[in-house]
C-alpha cells in the first residue's frame, strides 16, 4: 500500500467520526441560543431582537420558587454536644434586608443581630428562641449555627436552594 492509499484510507474512517450528529446539532443550537447576539444597541430592530434575546433567556433560567424552601441545619455534628435548627427561606428581598440590618457602620456582621432578625422573621423555625442570648451561652457552636444560617440566607438568594 502506498502513502497516498494509507491517507484515502485514514480520511475515508476521519469522515464519520468528523460528521455532526443530530444530537451535536442540538446541542450548537441550545448553545448559540444562550450566546449574546452581536447587535448594534443604536439600532430599534437589534434593540427588538434583544430584548426578545433576554426575555427567552430569562424564562428558560427560572428555577423554583425559593420561599417554599427549608432545611434543616446540624451544629457540632457526631458530638454530646449536637443540636440543630429547622430554617425557612423568606424571601430573596427579605433575605436580603435581614442581612443588610444586620451589618454594623463598618460593613462587619453582627451576629446577635442576624439571628435576632432570622427569628423575628421567622426563618428559625425551630427550636422556639424566646432568649437569643441564654440559647447562645447554653449551646455550643453557636459561631458555626451563624455560618448555616447565613450560608442557608445566601443561598436562597442566590436561587440554589433545593
Amino acid at each position: 500500500m502506498t502513502n497516498d492509499e494509507n491517507v484515502k484510507n485514514i480520511n475515508e474512517t476521519n469522515e464519520d467520526v468528523n460528521q455532526e450528529t443530530s444530537a451535536d446539532a442540538v446541542d450548537a443550537k441550545e448553545t448559540e441560543s444562550t450566546d449574546m447576539p452581536n447587535l448594534d444597541p443604536h439600532e430599534s430592530a437589534d434593540v427588538l431582537k434583544l430584548n426578545n434575546w433576554l426575555e427567552e433567556l430569562a424564562d428558560k433560567s427560572s428555577v423554583k420558587s425559593q420561599v417554599f424552601c427549608y432545611k434543616t441545619i446540624l451544629v457540632n455534628q457526631g458530638k454530646p454536644s449536637m443540636w440543630g435548627m429547622r430554617l425557612h427561606f423568606p424571601g430573596t428581598f427579605e433575605a436580603s434586608q435581614i442581612e443588610t440590618d444586620a451589618m454594623d457602620a463598618n460593613g462587619n456582621m453582627n451576629f446577635k443581630k442576624l439571628m435576632q432578625n432570622c427569628i423575628r422573621a421567622g426563618v428559625i423555625i425551630a427550636p422556639k428562641i424566646t432568649d437569643l442570648e441564654k440559647f447562645a451561652n447554653t449551646h455550643e457552636g453557636f459561631g458555626e449555627a451563624v455560618t448555616q444560617v447565613l450560608n442557608f440566607l445566601n443561598d436562597g438568594t442566590n436561587g440554589k436552594l433545593r
